[in-house]
């Protein structure tokens, strides 16, 4: 179940309670700016507590798959919290994928100081930009404070 809802996750952020805004992420080696503004975007979002804006960064099957930003942000909040208010986030190099899509691995340190590693599935979009069209959560106890 957790991986349906990681394939559909990420454009979502920010329920209920507010929180710090996030550390902006720093790209490092290829990492592409017109993706992680995306990413980027989406975390402001979910920091804030604006549904709408969170929502819109995801792609079309994930806003159809989660029609209203409620429930979009129920399932952020249940199953990627680590993405909501992170300390740090830096982004990896990323990897090619079928389809023009692009996967973009982020680095997080959560709220609670807990280390992760974000794999944000990126897809083009025929205007020329990019939503986001899945994410998956890993723990990486090593990068933890």
């Amino acid at each position: 179940m957790r991986q349906i809802f990681a394939a559909f996750l990420l454009a979502a952020l920010a329920a209920g309670a507010a929180v710090a805004a996030p550390a902006p992420a720093a790209a490092e080696g290829s990492a592409d700016p017109a993706l992680t503004a995306v990413i980027d975007r989406q975390l402001a979002a979910f920091a804030a507590g604006d549904r709408q804006a969170a929502f819109a960064q995801a792609a079309p099957a994930i806003q159809a798959r989660f029609p209203d930003p409620d429930i979009f942000m129920r399932m952020v909040t249940t199953g990627y919290g680590a993405l909501i208010g992170p300390k740090a986030t830096t982004f990896l190099a990323p990897e090619a994928l079928s389809g023009g899509r692009v996967l973009q691995p982020m680095a997080l340190i959560d709220a609670e100081g807990q280390g992760w590693t974000a794999f944000y599935t990126m897809e083009p979009q025929a205007d020329g930009g990019w939503k986001i069209a899945g994410c998956r959560l890993a723990r990486n106890p090593d990068a933890g404070v």
